[in-house]
């Protein structure tokens, strides 16, 4: 929707403001946000992304 609203470029800043990400996806917060920004746009993290290094340990 959001490449729709702005002609197909995307939004310049967008921010990942997540506390704890957690559940099996726990990246899907940041892949919408490299999804919805422009080429050369900026994308700010403000948060916590937790897990295991090997998840199948």
């Amino acid at each position: 929707m959001i490449r729709e609203l702005t002609g197909g470029r995307g939004q310049d800043p967008v921010v990942d403001a997540v506390d704890m990400e957690a559940g099996v996806d726990r990246l899907a917060a940041l892949h919408l946000a490299i999804d919805a920004v422009r080429r050369d746009g900026t994308i700010s993290l403000a948060g916590v992304y937790s897990g295991t290094a090997n998840p199948r340990r």
